[in-house]
C-alpha cells in the first residue's frame, strides 16, 4: 500500500454480535478499504450498553481513540481487573498480553478507532470473556 483515503461512511458495517458471543458492537474494517499491510485498523460503533468482550493478544499492541461517547474499561486478567472511565478525545493503549474489554455507557452511543500492529491474527475466540464476567 502506498497510501489510501476513505470515508468511514463508505466502509461497510459488520454486526459482531452475530460472530462473537458477548460482543454487541458493529465494526467497520478500515484496513480492508485502505489495504494496510502492517496494521489492523477498525472503527467500532456501540449503542449504550454494548460491550467489547474482554480479550488479549499474543503479539499485537493496540491503540484506541474514543471518537464519540464514554466507556468503562476493564483492564487486567479475568477475575483481577481494574476499571477506568474514558471519554471522547481520550487515547489509550495496551501491550499484547494485557487483558482489556470495554462497555459503552453513554446514552447516545459511542465510536472507537482501534489501531493494532503487527497485522496478525493472534487472538483466540475461545479465550473471549463477556465484559461482565471479566
Amino acid at each position: 500500500m502506498d497510501y489510501g483515503v476513505t470515508s468511514i461512511e463508505d466502509v461497510p458495517s459488520v454486526d459482531m454480535g452475530d460472530a462473537v458471543e458477548g460482543m454487541d458492537a458493529e465494526v467497520r474494517r478500515v484496513q480492508t478499504e485502505l489495504g494496510t499491510d502492517e496494521m489492523v485498523t477498525n472503527v467500532w460503533e456501540f449503542e449504550e450498553g454494548d460491550a467489547m468482550v474482554h480479550h488479549y493478544h499474543d503479539e499485537q499492541e493496540e491503540l484506541y481513540y474514543v471518537i464519540k461517547g464514554e466507556f468503562r474499561l476493564k483492564v487486567g486478567d479475568v477475575g483481577d481487573t481494574e476499571e477506568r472511565r474514558v471519554e471522547e478525545g481520550d487515547v489509550f493503549a495496551f501491550a499484547p498480553e494485557v487483558g482489556r474489554g470495554y462497555r459503552c455507557v453513554s446514552e447516545d452511543g459511542g465510536t472507537v478507532l482501534t489501531v493494532g500492529a503487527p497485522n496478525v491474527v493472534d487472538i483466540d475466540p475461545e479465550k473471549y470473556t463477556p465484559f461482565d464476567d471479566a
